[in-house]
């Protein structure tokens, strides 16, 4: 896995009052404004593992995909070429990815007042600055939750990508917080797999479940497993694996929140021999 991006200059998330969302070419509807300046205010501008300022693509086995839907961020330089880097993305910087990803997203459920369900967690919605710190971004379907009462029992029309999808609030759609802890689940698969959700027909989730050996080396999943993070054996690999099979499980009550998520990857990142605070 190779990440890239292009040399678009980085912008605030509120410039002169207005968040960048709301700026003209900032692709929020009339119908959704009134909830997203809801959210600028709830969300503000202290983050730091929110919101992504700069265009960025990764090239995944030859496959390469834009990973900015926020147009309005590129200062109308959305044809230019990316500038090449040839950063490659081991398993010490996945883990990176993956905490501070979690850490967006735990601060959304737990930390914001009201809470936020992000509603399309997704690998595209996950973006990467210059020093590859990741930030959730794209709050156009999040929906802030009210009291506890409120939480366990919001009705929804279904939304989100495909894929990531909860398959427990697209047959019930009820929505909670871990709708949005299966969706990291599945991107946390998509980060030691480089593989896309849906490929060829495949779905992920399933053949990971079905291939998966928890008395094996790697969990008998090399075949599977990105190339790249391989060499040398990448240590923590079968707890990072055992959560992220948690955050997929079918029942939403299985799941963990993603405070445990994100205190799960700390774990991973200290047995790999990193220190997740720096």
């Amino acid at each position: 896995m190779m990440v890239r991006w292009s040399d678009g200059s980085e912008d605030g998330i509120v410039e002169k009052g207005v968040p960048w969302w709301m700026r003209s070419g900032g692709g929020v509807d009339g119908g959704n404004r009134g909830r997203v300046v809801a959210l600028a205010m709830t969300i503000g501008v202290g983050m730091s593992n929110t919101l992504v300022l700069i265009d960025a693509y990764v090239k995944i086995e030859g496959k390469e995909k834009w990973h900015n839907k926020d147009r309005a961020t590129t200062k109308g330089k959305e044809n230019e070429q990316p500038r090449k880097t040839g950063i490659r993305l081991d398993w010490m910087r996945r883990l990176r990815i993956a905490l501070g990803a979690a850490r967006g997203l735990q601060y959304l459920h737990e930390l914001a007042n009201p809470p936020i369900i992000h509603r399309d967690i997704k690998s595209s919605n996950i973006l990467l600055d210059e020093s590859l710190n990741a930030k959730v971004s794209d709050f156009g379907l999040s929906r802030p939750m009210g009291d506890d009462a409120e939480k366990s029992h919001i009705t929804t029309q279904v939304t989100g990508t495909m894929g990531y999808m909860d398959p427990e609030y697209y047959m019930t759609q009820q929505l909670t917080e871990k709708n949005d802890v299966y969706s990291f689940g599945v991107v946390l698969l998509e980060l030691v797999t480089a593989r896309q959700p849906i490929e060829e027909g495949k779905y992920i989730v399933r053949e990971v479940r079905q291939r998966m050996k928890s008395d094996q080396v790697l969990y008998s999943l090399d075949e599977i497993l990105d190339l790249a993070i391989l060499a040398p054996t990448p240590k923590g690999l079968e707890q990072f694996m055992d959560l992220a099979m948690r955050c997929v499980e079918e029942e939403g009550a299985r799941r963990p929140t993603m405070g445990a998520v994100m205190k799960e990857i700390e774990n991973v990142m200290q047995i790999a021999g990193l220190n997740p605070k720096c």
